[in-house]
């Protein structure tokens, strides 16, 4: 009876000890996903926070972000690069031994605030700066949870053996996009920068601690696992390497050259830089999650479809509505990273080569952030990285149909539709090269390809983009045009025949709003010299209104604009000339003003121009509380500040009414119209003034077409807190 007891007992026993190390083993996996998921979360929440650290000193350009993205991702390879040796070289025990070690090591670097010792000044050369700031301030922490990625996926396949370890490469990167969404959405309104890095520094001592319990899991697992001699015996061709790093080199260039394309109409913000960013991880998460969700037949059928898409926003250009841009980069990005990383996952290898295939993966998105963001700038005369991009992903993709699984090649039919969208991105691309734009008649809605009506003839690019002079009109005729053009728009227009390059044109006439400041100003009207500033050069067009006995001074953060305004323009030259003492200040407005306040150099202005957007993106640290503030220090007490908000995407109107009451000031519109017949533009300036003299004037109040302060409801940007994307819901 007692036999049959014990005996019918066992199999309890036994079935509890089952349920019990099952139960540990979904505990485990679950402390495993939980600080991968951390991790990740850190990696790329580090980011946008450093992102805004940095940017108002470099300028706000998108440039700025090229440059920050090819160091995180240089960065990431140097990560991986230790889990690889680590891997290789050690087993589990000695790999979290020496991570736990760097892990440690990172709580003296905290909290990951840059110094402000690292501003720039004008002899600096931003690209190697970026790149020692962001090394030294974040270099280490960046590296270890970048490291901690592949370790983890390796430790859990030593502690489940015969579980893939990919679905955590899928998490890691949800937890990526979380970061990414979270930081605009949550952390950007809610927390001031510094308290931001404080609480990634309090969310990283959690990282720690759970790290340090997974170590303490993985060194009493005996299980066994593949050692140093069994994972270099799984053979590994060098094409298969190649076309990995070929791969992730497409999807990481496609991504910083999209981000490039839609920061330099907008702004440089987090926003632009998260939705393409959080699109590029979402294929990764798709793509190693469920092997169906990447539906590779359906996905290839819409290859042909996303190039022509990209071809039609290429050829309409700034034409195109704001919306539509942003959703049609979006979705192209999102389709060919879906190809891209879909075929990386079809291609993986087995987990004993699981570190050497995210190292190749980290390499290839190293070399295809550097082609767009180092490369790119000094190879290409013009903003072609984002052609040369699809074509690279077109090409890539046709390799990686020829190869891996049987029935993986590319059938004839859809062959030639994908080599029809590859030629299509080749004739825009050619088109683009030749000076051919998609133009519409207004009259009939009609579209045609012409060549442009303006003819290059000097062009430079550098860290801040491309800037090149057009000439326009017939040769040596009275009224050709000579054009500057920064991105895509204008910034500046002179004539070149000398009856009439005297003439105030473009955004600058003298019925616009810098116009009626500039002549009407009381010290001006009543006879005397001004003093005037000017942030953003452009062709020096504001020198126009200079006199003798005026003080001019340009702000101007790009050299080559300086450059072209000396050499291919007039203006500055014919000011002085007739009296006036202009100079032109290298280095970015902001940072120069503060060094002057510091030095106790006022400048007294008496009008002062905030004219500074790279095509059309706005410069967001240029116009913040704390920023116009440092206007009004300099400015004279009767001064105006005259704001240049015209801008075919964002209103501007509440940004600027907050601004001109936080200082004390009246906000006024000024809109004017074309006039082709003095080659005068549309534009909408805002002038800021406490001077009841300048207000008085007739001829100011009838050009006036409205205050801000009854027209709309104020949005007050700081450096702090600034959101564009409250604008472009307006």
């Amino acid at each position: 009876m007692s036999t049959s007891s014990e005996t019918r007992s066992l199999p309890r026993d036994a079935n509890a000890q089952g349920q019990g190390t099952r139960s540990g083993d979904r505990g485990s996996m679950r402390l495993f996903a939980i600080t991968t998921a951390l991790g990740a979360f850190l990696l790329f929440l580090v980011q946008p926070l450093i992102g805004r650290f940095i940017l108002p000193w470099f300028g706000s350009t998108p440039a700025v972000w090229a440059a920050s993205m090819v160091v995180f991702q240089s960065l990431l390879l140097v990560g991986y690069g230790l889990a690889h040796s680590l891997a290789r070289w050690l087993a589990p025990r000695g790999q979290s031994s020496w991570h736990v070690a760097l892990a440690l090591l990172v709580l003296l670097l905290l909290p990951i605030i840059p110094s402000a010792a690292w501003k720039p000044t004008a002899d600096t050369e931003p690209m190697g700066r970026i790149a020692l700031l962001l090394t030294v301030t974040i270099g280490l922490p960046f590296i270890v949870l970048a490291a901690g990625g592949p370790l983890l996926q390796r430790w859990f396949a030593h502690v489940h053996p015969g579980r893939s370890p990919y679905r955590l490469y899928a998490l890691s990167n949800l937890g990526s996009m979380l970061a990414l969404l979270g930081y605009p959405i949550l952390v950007e309104p809610t927390l001031r920068l510094r308290a931001q890095a404080w609480g990634w520094s309090a969310l990283y001592l959690v990282y720690l601690a759970l790290l340090i319990v997974v170590v303490a899991r993985v060194r009493r697992t005996s299980a066994p696992t593949p050692g140093p001699g069994e994972a270099r015996s799984v053979a590994l061709s060098p094409a298969r390497v190649l076309l990995w790093a070929a791969l992730a080199g497409c999807g990481s260039a496609l991504l910083l050259a999209s981000t490039n394309q839609m920061c330099q109409d907008v702004a440089v913000i987090p926003l632009l830089w998260i939705v393409p960013l959080a699109l590029y991880l979402l294929s990764f998460v798709l793509c190693f999650e469920r092997e169906r969700w990447y539906a590779r037949p359906y996905f290839f059928a819409l290859l042909p479809a996303t190039l022509i898409i990209a071809c039609l926003i290429l050829y309409i250009d700034v034409d195109l509505a704001l919306g539509w841009q942003l959703a049609g980069y979006n979705a192209v990005l999102f389709v060919l990273c879906m190809l891209c990383h879909g075929e990386l996952y079809r291609l993986r290898p087995p987990p004993a080569r699981l570190t050497a295939f995210y190292l190749s993966i980290a390499a290839g998105g190293a070399l295809g952030g550097m082609l767009v963001g180092i490369a790119a700038p000094v190879v290409l005369t013009g903003l072609w990285e984002f052609h040369a991009s699809l074509l690279l992903c077109g090409v890539t993709l046709l390799l990686a149909t020829r190869a891996g699984h049987e029935g993986g090649r590319a059938g004839p039919g859809r062959l030639s539709t994908w080599l029809l969208g590859l030629v299509a991105l080749a004739l825009t691309l050619l088109a683009h090269v030749r000076g051919l734009e998609l133009t519409r008649d207004a009259s009939d809605n009609t579209w045609s390809l012409e060549r442009s009506d303006a003819q290059v003839i000097r062009e430079r690019r550098g860290f801040y983009g491309l800037v090149q002079i057009r000439e326009a009109g017939e040769p040596d005729s009275e009224y050709q045009q000579r054009r500057l053009l920064h991105g895509r728009i204008m910034h500046g227009m002179q004539y070149t025949h000398r009856d009439h390059s005297w003439r105030s044109t473009s955004y600058y006439g003298p019925y616009t709003g810098l116009g009626i400041a500039l002549r009407l100003h009381p010290g001006r009207a009543f006879g005397g010299p001004l003093r005037v500033g000017a942030i953003g050069l452009g062709a020096g067009t504001v020198a126009s209104y200079g006199k003798r006995g005026d003080w001019i001074r340009f702000y101007e953060i790009n050299p080559d604009v300086i450059h072209f305004a000396n050499e291919q323009f007039s203006f500055l030259a014919d000011a002085r000339s007739r009296g006036a003492d202009v100079q032109t200040l290298l280095g970015d407005a902001r940072l120069v003003l503060e060094r002057q306040l510091v030095a106790e150099d006022l400048q007294g202005f008496d009008v002062l121009v905030v004219d500074a957007f790279s095509s059309d993106a706005i410069p967001i640290h240029l116009l913040t509380r704390e920023c116009f503030e440092l206007y009004n220090a300099h400015l004279a007490e009767d001064g105006i500040i005259a704001v240049n908000i015209s801008n075919r995407h964002l209103d501007l109107r509440p940004v600027v009414r907050a601004l001109a009451e936080s200082v004390g000031m009246q906000a006024w519109m000024f809109e004017t119209f074309d006039d082709d017949d003095t080659g005068v533009d549309a534009a909408d300036w805002v002038l800021l003034t406490r001077n009841t003299a300048f207000l008085g004037f007739e001829d100011v109040l009838d050009a006036m077409t409205g205050t801000l302060h009854q027209e709309v409801e104020p949005i007050l940007w700081t450096d702090d807190f600034s959101s564009v994307y409250a604008l472009m819901l307006m």
